[in-house]
């Protein structure tokens, strides 16, 4: 879910109103994913120049977990 998360806030250029609108997510759970990302992991959430490294590591944990549907939808065939 954080990886989610990391990845949507940061493609919605840190629109938090957008990103609860993609996820289908309360404003208080994305606000504390963040939060989270921020204190406990490290993460530098708010710094521009890593933004793009960011977005690209997040990608790939999604690709590794197997949720090629956040960049996909999946044919019905």
């Amino acid at each position: 879910l954080y990886c989610l998360t990391l990845y949507t806030y940061l493609c919605c250029h840190r629109s938090l109103q957008e990103t609860c609108a993609r996820l289908f997510t309360h404003r208080n759970t994305v606000l504390y994913r963040i939060r989270k990302l921020k204190e406990e992991y490290d993460i530098p959430v708010d710094d521009p120049d890593q933004h793009l490294a960011l977005l690209v590591s997040a990608a790939m944990m999604l690709v590794e977990l197997g949720r090629e549907d956040v960049f996909m939808p999946r044919s019905s065939d």
